[in-house]
């Protein structure tokens, strides 16, 4: 009988550490899916960068005001996209939160070339009150076919 017990207590220990290490391998991919996309945009590695980029349809589409000749070349229109708006800077603080199983949404801050935090003043004629400045940005990470995919773009200034 105590052989049995401990038997069925090893296996639950097991078990339930490989399942903790899942979640957190999960997480960890997640992260890095969305580190990794902004490094590479930051160094202007544009076909790399894809990779760890949604191919949504739409997401394209608004993605592409700085490139309309080229409707489905999508490393120039991200490379397009990011010398217009200067916003494919690296990823400085994260903050996550689990949406669902295969879904993580983030809060980031970003590090402008010169070491200082990005802020997103108002723009456009807005007061600070009309439009308070920003330094904390919202992304998300989706597993989209077994692999972790960013599905918001880049920050976009006006």
């Amino acid at each position: 009988m105590k052989k049995t017990i401990s038997i069925i207590m090893i296996f639950f220990i097991i078990f339930a550490g490989c399942t903790k290490k899942e979640v957190v391998d999960e997480a960890v991919i997640a992260q890095n899916t969305l580190t990794s996309f902004f490094d590479n945009l930051n160094k202007q590695n544009f076909v790399k960068a894809l990779e760890y980029f949604t191919t949504d349809k739409e997401i394209w589409e608004s993605l592409n005001i700085y490139n309309p000749e080229r409707e489905t070349d999508h490393d120039d229109i991200i490379e397009n996209y990011c010398q217009a708006t200067l916003t494919c800077l690296p990823v400085n603080n994260i903050e996550s939160t689990k949406i669902s199983g295969d879904e993580y949404q983030y809060k980031v801050q970003f590090y402008k070339n010169d070491g200082s935090v990005f802020v997103l003043w108002p723009c456009c004629g807005a007061t600070e009150e009309e439009m308070p400045p920003k330094d904390t940005f919202e992304y998300t990470v989706k597993k989209i076919n077994d692999t972790f995919k960013v599905i918001t773009p880049p920050l976009y200034v006006p």
